[in-house]
């Protein structure tokens, strides 16, 4: 269980960076399918503000997309089992993928699951990762500190992600979530309750990214 303790210091670290650690991937439940020739491990998320499960008020609508990754094996910090999918602009997962305008994950405390739904919880509620997961994106626009430019992440709290394939090198599932979106501009500090849908083809990865989840 990610317990009060650990989330403070994952949080203390998201403000240093992530590293990249290379191991090799592990199996886990589930079958083994090829990718196949035409197999895009892509990520589609519609944000819509003043929107959640709970109501039918719908406000402005952003698209977030981009490229999708999986890990699964030992997280080398904890020595836990782990999975995580990792959510980037470009087409490559590594140390310099963090630093992109558009980068996130999905986590759980346990190896590759196999398909079905599963509950997405928030990372500020002391959550137990070994059943449920945890969802953060976190985004760049322009240049931060500079006019226009702003700095923000999506903080999933509640919602499910139902896997609907699991294999040792794709993993596709949609997910729906009610997040907080909390914005830093030059002089401002905004926080907005969004919802989070869409879905992603996750592509197998032979290396693990260290991540922090930042909490406000």
């Amino acid at each position: 269980m990610l317990n009060r303790q650990r989330l403070r210091f994952l949080l203390s670290l998201c403000l240093v960076g992530l590293l990249t650690v290379t191991l090799v991937s592990c199996d886990s439940d589930g079958g083994n399918e090829d990718t196949g020739p035409t197999f895009q491990n892509n990520f589609s998320f519609e944000v819509t503000e003043g929107s959640s499960s709970s109501t039918t008020v719908e406000g402005d609508r952003t698209t977030l997309e981009g490229f999708s990754f999986f890990f699964t094996g030992t997280d080398p910090e904890s020595g836990d089992e782990i999975f995580v999918v990792y959510f980037t602009e470009e087409d490559e997962i590594g140390e310099a993928s963090a630093q992109q305008d558009l980068f996130g994950f999905l986590v759980r405390e346990r190896l590759r699951p196999r398909t079905g739904t599963y509950n997405l919880v928030s990372f500020e509620s002391d959550p137990d990762l070994q059943t449920d997961m945890g969802m953060m994106l976190i985004q760049n626009i322009g240049e931060f500190g500079m006019e226009g430019g702003s700095y923000g992440w999506y903080l999933g709290e509640a919602g499910t992600v139902e896997v609907t394939r699991s294999s040792d090198d794709r993993v596709d599932a949609t997910i729906r979530a009610d997040a907080k979106r909390v914005s830093f501009s030059e002089t401002t500090v905004d926080t907005t309750q969004v919802e989070v849908t869409g879905q992603f083809s996750a592509q197998g990865a032979e290396s693990f990214v260290g991540f922090s989840p930042f909490a406000p």
